[in-house]
């Protein structure tokens, strides 16, 4: 009798760590790991806010968010020479 309390003694102990850390696990993929995932996906995309579709254009977003383009679709790019004019005024 002792020696299968023993045997399920040591069975409980190798589980009770992946019991403990299993769940702990899971929340923070629920709650970190999929929401990067699913922001990164969609900011490679553009949303018609009319329609909602949705359009895979890759890092064209990135590229309208940095470079301004004179006469273009981008106002303000991080790289204009406007950016810090507009950023003094907006922090001062």
């Amino acid at each position: 009798m002792s020696v299968e309390k023993n045997d399920l003694r040591r069975k409980l102990d190798r589980l009770f760590v992946p019991l403990t850390v299993g769940p702990t696990l899971i929340w923070i993929a629920a709650i970190i790991v999929y929401p990067t995932v699913k922001l990164l996906l969609s900011s490679l995309q553009f949303r018609n806010p009319v329609t909602s579709e949705m359009e895979f254009v890759g890092l064209r977003n990135f590229r309208r968010l940095l470079f301004a383009r004179e006469g273009g679709d981008a106002v303000l790019g991080v790289f204009s020479p406007n950016f810090v004019s507009f950023t003094t005024n907006t922090m001062g």
